[in-house]
């Protein structure tokens, strides 16, 4: 048995990746592609305090509501890992992916290794700069020796200004860079204007 996570079979085409856009590099690379992504967006809104109902024309005042603040968007995206046909473990997989949960090293004296690492998240066209706020994974097929075989991982992510978030920090590292490496590298192929579904970027 393999423990070697490049034997993992996969398909053609731009895949799902997360990675890490400052410290150590850390990418997760999709075997499958999602087949549905959830997005979320919301605002906050409160009851007004008013209890005459005087603004209200109508004098309803329980349906007058103050704004509070708009939440980042979060994606949840359902990634599986299967390397059952090669016999190869997919453990090393899944804790790279968790490591993005925590915090690089909580005695550093540099204020954003004391967090989880800021990654993008990217599949094509679409991208997210964002935190892994949770994952959960579900281990389904094991080798005799125990080892995971097979495992579904559904990821949160939440958006954040990952520029604004490194300067707090007093981090200069080059974001946009790293973001700019990533996207780059796992964006093989895009739209074709003249009909065809998809087509090969061209490679100097």
């Amino acid at each position: 048995m393999t423990d070697c996570t490049d034997a993992l079979w996969t398909h053609r085409g731009n895949k799902f990746v997360i990675g890490t856009i400052h410290g150590r590099m850390i990418e997760v690379e999709a075997q499958y592609n999602p087949r549905e992504v959830a997005r979320s967006a919301a605002a906050s809104w409160h009851a007004h305090p008013n209890t005459s109902g005087r603004q209200s024309k109508a004098g309803d005042n329980y349906r007058w509501l103050e704004y509070g603040t708009t939440e980042p968007r979060s994606l949840t995206v359902e990634l599986t890992f299967d390397g059952y046909e090669s016999s190869t473990s997919i453990a090393p997989v899944i804790e790279k992916l968790e490591s993005l949960t925590i915090p690089v090293d909580m005695r550093s004296r540099i204020i954003s290794e004391r967090r989880p690492q800021i990654c993008v998240a990217v599949w094509g066209v679409q991208k997210l700069r964002c935190v892994v706020q949770s994952v959960a994974t579900k281990l389904t097929m094991f080798h005799a020796s125990g080892e995971p075989l097979r495992a579904t991982c559904t990821v949160v992510l939440k958006e954040v200004d990952a520029v604004a978030m490194m300067d707090a920090d007093g981090d200069r590292s080059d974001v946009e860079r790293r973001d700019a490496r990533i996207t780059r590298a796992h964006t093989q192929w895009h739209a074709d204007p003249r009909g065809a579904k998809t087509k090969l970027n061209d490679r100097d």
